[in-house]
């Protein structure tokens, strides 16, 4: 946006998104938009050829993305999966 204006929050933005909307949510350029669609690296329906953008999971695609980038794995919903620390060995269930 040009001229000081602020960007909308994450709440001004409809749940189903067009390119327009979904680029300025992701802050990034239509084209560049349309390349990670044609590549796969974006999750979009297509209708026919409409393309359109679910923000919620376009959210979660962005939390998994995050954790991803810096080694955690994450669960389907994009959380942190909890388990034994990979610097300390599972301990067995049973002590004899």
């Amino acid at each position: 946006m040009a001229g000081g204006e602020c960007s909308p929050g994450a709440g001004e933005y409809p749940e189903v998104m067009t390119v327009k909307q979904a680029a300025e949510y992701l802050q990034v350029n239509e084209q560049v938009l349309y390349r990670y669609v044609r590549e796969g690296k974006v999750p979009v329906a297509k209708m026919g050829t409409t393309i359109r953008f679910k923000r919620s999971v376009i959210d979660q695609w962005l939390a998994r993305e995050s954790w991803e980038s810096v080694g955690v794995s994450v669960d389907v919903s994009g959380a942190p999966r909890r388990g034994p620390s990979p610097s300390r060995p599972r301990m067995p269930m049973e002590l004899d």
